[in-house]
């Protein structure tokens, strides 16, 4: 008989249902313990799902913010190649969450999300909206932030409230 080799995607896809309650008992620390396994075995998205629930902890599944361990799983993810993973670890630089705060750091590679097509692609842009708006990690610059604001709304569906003070200051300085 041939020995069944446990298969990490099928773990992540199974901790998502836990996590949700698709066609299982809803369970979000049962979802944590299936993250966990695949994680363990390399599956990346599991290494970025699980790091994002140790960056601030997730109550509903049980996990306590841990967020040095969190970053760390987070960097494994990326060297996987995982785009969700980098656009965390650089929101961990940005902020300093689980490394330094080095947000020149966060910005070069919140630059290399916005180069991915990638779900997040919106959100980094918008990251470096403000970055540049508020100069964190970056000398401030209104016209670089309206550009990225600008990027951020074309074509995806992107609340453009929280953009606003970024298009108004650019109007003002033009």
């Amino acid at each position: 008989m041939k020995e069944c080799k446990p298969l990490p995607g099928g773990m992540r896809k199974l901790a998502r249902c836990y996590y949700s309650g698709a066609g299982v008992k809803h369970d979000p620390a049962q979802a944590a313990v299936w993250l966990q396994k695949a994680a363990d075995l390399g599956d990346a998205a599991a290494k970025a799902t699980l790091g994002g629930f140790l960056l601030d902890g997730n109550a509903r599944a049980g996990v306590a913010k841990n967020p040095a361990r969190g970053f760390e799983l987070l960097r494994d993810a990326v060297e996987q190649g995982e785009g969700l993973a980098l656009y965390l670890v650089a929101e961990c630089y940005l902020f300093g969450q689980g490394v330094e705060k080095d947000a020149a750091q966060g910005v070069s590679l919140m630059r290399q999300v916005v180069n991915q097509e990638d779900a997040v692609k919106s959100d980094a842009e918008i990251a470096l909206a403000y970055c540049y708006y508020e100069g964190e990690g970056v000398e401030a610059d209104t016209v670089q932030a309206a550009k990225w604001c600008q990027r951020a709304a074309q074509g995806r569906a992107v609340q453009v409230d929280p953009l606003k003070p970024i298009l108004k200051a650019r109007e003002v300085s033009a």
